[in-house]
């Protein structure tokens, strides 16, 4: 059997010190089967371009895109997918935490017919408190809202058959969340073990406030959930405010006498329905939000440089709204109707 062809999709901040090296690691584990590149710089603010760049010039199987500015991690990944012509896309970071002597593990289990694998890392990762927190919310809202499957580790480390790609990348509007699109398109997928290695360079530009912000996003662009919460959260707080007048109402008839007047009740009744208030505002506000940037066209990201890429793309469009080439399917088993979604999607 014929191995197929992969792409490998990597967002590239600030890594002028790895990517080369894993470029060339990476052409190593692929050496027997046909494979590219597509390195996405996300405004590095290093030599990150000039070595991505050189690589691009030197082999034609690198594909090279570069961002006017910083647009983020799941951004370029957007990018990449759009660019990848592969029949397996492998994804991963730039920091050679994830070796690419593992990619095998990945290819293995797509051919065994899944649809997506993430990499789940052996042995416990050490990262601090609020990154720890951060990525248990995540976690967590993943299998609450997109039915991730329970038990699944969705990690930066993954790879996907071409026809999940093309169902992802149509999204065009800001703010993508890729774990979202895939358990919202597929539950396919599994985990397969690879190594996680101490980071030797740099540090993550995961803090607890950008995981927070990622959980934020995914929150509201996929369900309603916090709108139907901040209704129960505005009903319970009435309840309450019902409940304790009716008990100050019924002390005063039975012990006027003793009921203390004074303010702090009423402070506290104050802040506590005023918290409510801009609680449920800030949230709706958060959709309309979103609303606002989908109808005025936020782009995902805008592209100041594109070298070895499709002929099909000018180098410095907005490339949100492009899709992927027609290429031949990978033999992945699928169901009937997903063969049916990919079909009526050419």
């Amino acid at each position: 059997m014929k191995p197929p062809h992969v792409s490998v999709v990597v967002p590239v901040y600030n890594s002028e010190r790895t990517i080369a090296e894993l470029v060339e690691r990476m052409n190593l584990q692929l050496h027997d089967c046909e494979h590219n590149f597509v390195l996405v710089n996300d405004g590095s603010r290093d030599r990150s371009y000039q070595i991505c760049r050189g690589l691009a010039d030197s082999d034609p199987r690198v594909k090279f895109i570069s961002f006017f500015r910083n647009y983020g991690q799941l951004s370029a990944i957007f990018a990449g997918l759009r660019e990848a012509d592969g029949e397996v896309i492998i994804v991963m970071d730039d920091d050679l935490q994830n070796p690419p002597e593992e990619v095998h593990k990945l290819l293995a289990a797509i051919n065994q017919g899944y649809d997506f694998v993430f990499g789940a890392p052996i042995g416990t990762m050490r990262q601090p408190l609020g990154r720890r927190v951060g990525s248990y919310l995540n976690r967590k809202m993943s299998e609450y809202l997109f039915e991730k499957p329970k038990g699944l580790y969705a990690s930066s480390y993954f790879a996907m058959t071409r026809q999940l790609a093309r169902e992802i990348v149509k999204y065009d509007g800001p703010y993508p969340y890729i774990s979202g699109f895939i358990f919202r398109t597929t539950s396919n997928g599994c985990n397969v073990p690879v190594e996680h290695r101490p980071r030797q360079h740099g540090e993550s530009g995961y803090t607890f406030g950008k995981l927070i912000g990622l959980w934020l996003r995914g929150f509201t662009n996929f369900s309603v959930v916090p709108l139907r919460l901040s209704v129960f959260v505005g009903l319970t707080s009435t309840a309450m405010g019902i409940i304790v007048l009716i008990y100050i109402l019924v002390h005063k008839i039975l012990a006027w006498d003793v009921v203390a007047t004074g303010w702090t009740s009423i402070i506290g009744t104050v802040l506590l329905s005023s918290g409510v208030q801009l609680f449920c505002l800030g949230m709706l506000g958060e959709y309309v939000g979103r609303i606002f940037l989908l109808l005025n066209r936020k782009p995902q990201y805008t592209i100041k440089e594109a070298l070895n890429c499709g002929e099909n793309r000018t180098p410095r469009s907005n490339s949100a709204r492009h899709t992927l080439a027609d290429l031949p399917s990978i033999s992945v088993s699928r169901t009937a109707s997903e063969k049916k979604a990919t079909k009526g999607s050419d």
